[in-house]
């Protein structure tokens, strides 16, 4: 796949994840992309545990390939 057609086809992906009653966005800052998902488990969460919107573990790994791109988790803490 060329690189001129990654963008729409990760916005085809993430248009038919958020039609399962999930969340997800494509976005930009400056030069950078990213990718922003809220399972339908954390999106519970958020609706069951009023205190889950005033904490988040993140976990992070950086340079998971040679372009070096990073995948962030970032979890709801409901104790």
């Amino acid at each position: 796949m060329a690189s001129a057609d990654v963008l729409p086809a990760v916005e085809n992906l993430l248009a038919q994840y958020s039609s399962n009653n999930c969340r997800a966005k494509l976005g930009r800052v400056n030069s950078n992309y990213y990718v922003a998902i809220c399972t339908t488990v954390v999106m519970r969460v958020h609706e069951m545990v009023s205190q889950a919107a005033e904490l988040v573990m993140a976990d992070a790994t950086g340079g998971l390939d040679r372009q070096r791109h990073r995948m962030l988790l970032a979890c709801p803490g409901c104790d």
